[in-house]
């Protein structure tokens, strides 16, 4: 068993390296203790940043969607212009024999 002198030594070390450490931390300047904080609100703001990206990521799937049905639009729309165009060169084709025709006609009366 220890003696009470020893033992009253030990809790005397003890109450002098507590009373030390509080010390420091009373020294300690501000923005040493508000590391935590700023850790906590870093945290949400790159919270904030991963639901930003994942809502970009999201509307640039959707914009890519977008303009892949824009472009079939634009290639059936060409398709349906270049037909128009190709009609009106028949349709140019079959006037000028109905038109040669006609003087053809004419001339052999």
């Amino acid at each position: 068993m220890e003696s009470i002198p020893s033992r009253v030594n030990e809790l005397e070390r003890t109450t002098h390296t507590h009373e030390h450490r509080i010390t420091q931390l009373e020294h300690l300047p501000p923005r040493v203790g508000d590391v935590e904080a700023n850790v906590r609100a870093m945290n949400v703001t790159l919270a904030h940043f991963q639901n930003d990206t994942g809502e970009i990521k999201a509307g640039m799937k959707q914009l890519s969607a977008d303009q892949k049905i824009m472009a079939q639009n634009h290639s059936q729309m060409t398709g349906t212009i270049n037909g128009f165009i190709k009609a009106g060169k028949v349709l140019g084709v079959i006037l000028t024999i109905a038109t040669l025709a006609n003087i053809v006609l004419s001339f052999a009366q």
